[in-house]
């Protein structure tokens, strides 16, 4: 067998781990809808919702987060938008579900804008150093929300008080996320990225919300593996990234500069041997 069947034979190993990782996980899903003592068994013994009910809402924010990250993993793959990292779009979401997306949206805007046109210019007109600037960044941002929660206060606006459940690990993140961006991209592109980021959080906070969507995940924890087979289908068969090349051209050139330069540096190699 020489190199090329031994590549497929492993390509084809690889697909059905996927398959079967997808498949058996929602097989046993539909099985706990039959009329069976298996179905009891599982309904009974293998599903979260058998838990005491105070525990349902923390469950239901554990398995929002991975089901969070495959919601990411779509976007960036197939769709193309350079989000900002995995993690920061599923902690907005959260952040959307606590507070109401268009509260959210506004006071990240607000966050944001600030940051690139008032602190981050003033931090580096001092020539202050990195840590210390994002050390910086996280205490404004605490100002931020101290100062919304106390107008809250004074002006009696419930949206406003809203804002104190804000996660201050989501916001720092993308702040600092956002500056990285800026600082290593440009503002345009850093622009782009962050909303990118709030739109994927906006549609996991919608999808999330839907009647049933995180009860049945409850009831059914076996997707979970579901979801490793569906990310790894996703990466290795949905790579399209249809809208990257028309959102974020940079990011295009610097592909192309990459394989010009791979291709180059093969051909030295072939020249050389």
């Amino acid at each position: 067998m020489n190199e090329r069947e031994i590549q497929k034979s492993e390509s084809k190993k690889i697909n059905l781990n996927i398959l079967l990782l997808i498949v058996i996980p929602c097989l046993i899903s539909l099985a706990r809808f039959a009329d069976t003592p298996f179905s009891t068994a599982l309904s009974q013994h293998f599903s979260l919702t058998a838990l005491p009910h105070h525990l349902h809402e923390h469950l239901e924010y554990l398995l929002f987060v991975p089901f969070g990250a495959l919601l990411v993993t779509f976007f960036k793959f197939p769709v193309g938008l350079r989000v900002l990292g995995v993690f920061r779009p599923v902690l907005l979401a959260v952040a959307f579900k606590l507070v109401g997306i268009p509260v959210g949206l506004a006071f990240l805007a607000f966050v944001l804008a600030i940051n690139a046109f008032l602190v981050r210019p003033s931090l580096k007109a001092n020539d202050t150093p990195y840590f210390a600037r994002v050390s910086i960044l996280l205490i404004c941002v605490v100002m931020f929300l101290v100062a919304a929660v106390f107008a809250g206060q004074w002006l009696q606006s419930e949206t406003l008080l809203q804002l104190a459940y804000f996660p201050i690990i989501a916001l720092g993140l993308i702040t600092e996320s956002f500056s990285s961006a800026i600082k290593k991209e440009g503002l345009p592109v850093a622009i782009k990225r962050v909303a990118a980021t709030a739109f994927v959080a906006v549609v996991i906070t919608l999808i999330s919300e839907i009647s049933g969507v995180l009860t049945f995940l409850l009831k059914c924890p076996e997707l979970l593996v579901a979801q490793i087979g569906a990310i790894l289908f996703i990466v290795e068969y949905l790579n399209f990234r249809l809208l990257e090349n028309y959102l974020f051209p940079q990011k295009r050139r610097e592909n192309f500069s990459a394989k010009r330069q791979s291709g180059l540096v093969k051909a030295e190699r072939l020249i050389e041997n």
